[in-house]
């Protein structure tokens, strides 16, 4: 609490070669009240100057920086002129050294990980003059989903033809999936919060039995079972959290559909390709 209430050390006691000026400058820049400072750095900078004028210092209009060692790059060295205020106005083409000052470089140094989450926040981020949802496509969401129930069973069957009995025997949890698109889409095209309870069960428990269809380590069921319960109790829990955000909660209700549809198709082809590929 020293630097709130001891008085400050008077520069010219550190340093007595500093212009009194100077050191009323220091003062009052550095008071302890706000109104006994500077209101302002045109104020400053007018004391400044009147110091500075006081003690005979003369004020350069151009500041230099240390001379820069010469480089194939630059082959000339030399003080190099900072042009500030209205020194900088009258630069015909003040973008001429944009490559060496560029304020764009925090945008630029952004990393695809970064832009990912940014899509990811603005896909799930509620529009700020949100005020309702419309069920939409209805028809045109359940007709989809039966028909890329039909496809899933066509494609097994036309690849189990070709590749063997075995993408069958990797790849039926994609029936549970393709049930799950379906109530997936009718909770994107209704809004409806509560069809998750069904939507979720049935599409983490096709997720979950594709894995084990997959590696055929059934037995890992023994340590993942807790899985179960949690992704149930999830699936119920949601759909209240959801319901309380009132039209809020139905606009997420569809995004969150729409993924867990964009999971399934990802579903498919990683089990497909590795129905193909495992013996």
């Amino acid at each position: 609490m020293k630097h709130i209430n001891d008085p400050l050390p008077l520069p010219r006691k550190i340093d007595p070669t500093i212009p009194e000026s100077f050191e009323r400058v220091v003062l009052k820049a550095l008071a302890k009240r706000p109104e006994d400072r500077f209101q302002s750095a045109n104020e400053m900078s007018e004391k400044l100057l009147a110091a500075a004028k006081e003690t005979g210092v003369q004020v350069p209009e151009t500041i230099s920086l240390p001379v820069l060692p010469s480089s194939p790059a630059s082959p000339k060295t030399g003080p190099v002129a900072v042009f500030s205020g209205t020194a900088r106005q009258q630069i015909p083409d003040a973008g001429f050294a944009s490559g060496d000052t560029d304020i764009t470089f925090g945008k630029k140094s952004t990393t695809a990980v970064t832009r990912i989450t940014d899509q990811v926040r603005n896909f799930y981020a509620v529009p700020p003059r949100f005020d309702q949802v419309k069920v939409t496509r209805v028809t045109t969401a359940a007709l989809a989903s039966v028909g890329g129930i039909v496809f899933v069973n066509m494609a097994l069957l036309w690849l189990s033809g070709i590749f063997g009995w075995k993408v069958f025997g990797h790849a039926w949890p994609l029936e549970i999936v393709a049930v799950g698109v379906l109530l997936s889409a009718l909770m994107a095209a209704l809004a409806i919060p509560w069809m998750l309870i069904p939507a979720g069960i049935v599409m983490a428990n096709g997720f979950l039995f594709s894995y084990f269809a997959l590696t055929g380590w059934w037995n890992h069921w023994t340590f993942l079972w807790p899985l179960e319960p949690l992704l149930v109790g999830l699936s119920i829990v949601a759909p209240f959290l959801l319901e309380r955000q009132g039209k809020r909660g139905s606009w997420l209700a569809r995004r969150i559909g729409v993924t867990l549809i964009a999971l399934a198709v990802l579903d498919f082809f990683c089990v497909v390709i590795a129905g193909i590929i495992l013996p």
